[in-house]
C-alpha cells in the first residue's frame, strides 16, 4: 500500500464523516484496515496467505505469524494486535446486526477504526524501514 493510496483513503473517510455518511466511513475504514493487514502478510510471508481472504482466516494467519515469525513480532506485538482483532470482531458483529436493524454505534466504531488504522500504519512503516 503506497502512502498516496493511504492518504486518499483517509481523505475519503474524513469527507464521509463531514457529510454525515458514517456507514460509508466505517466501510472504508474496515476495508483500509483489512488491506493494510493483508499487505503486511504479503510482505512478511507470501506462502501462508489464505486463498479466500476472509477476515477471520486472515486474522488467524496474522496471529499465528506474530507468534512464530520474528520479523512480524518486531513489527507488531500480540497486545497491540489484540486491539486490531477486537475491532474487527466488533465490526463484524455490527455488520451482522445492521442487517436486522440499524445500530447507533457507528460513530464509535469509526473512531476506533481510525485508531486501528494508525496502529497498522505504524506497523507498515516499521516494516518498510527495515
Amino acid at each position: 500500500m503506497t502512502p498516496i493510496k493511504l492518504t486518499n483513503r483517509l481523505k475519503k473517510i474524513d469527507q464521509a464523516k463531514k457529510d454525515g455518511y458514517w456507514l460509508e466511513a466505517l466501510l472504508t475504514t474496515y476495508h483500509l484496515n483489512l488491506e493494510m493487514a493483508l499487505n503486511m502478510l504479503q510482505i512478511v510471508c507470501e506462502e501462508k496467505i489464505p486463498e479466500n481472504k476472509k477476515t477471520k482466516k486472515l486474522l488467524d494467519v496474522f496471529k499465528s505469524e506474530i507468534s512464530e515469525n520474528q520479523q512480524m513480532k518486531a513489527i507488531i506485538n500480540k497486545r497491540t494486535f489484540k486491539h486490531v482483532q477486537i475491532w474487527f470482531d466488533k465490526s463484524d458483529t455490527y455488520f451482522k446486526s445492521f442487517i436486522q436493524h440499524p445500530v447507533s454505534s457507528t460513530k464509535a466504531l469509526v473512531a476506533e477504526g481510525e485508531k486501528v488504522a494508525g496502529i497498522l500504519n505504524i506497523s507498515i512503516n516499521k516494516l518498510h524501514s527495515r
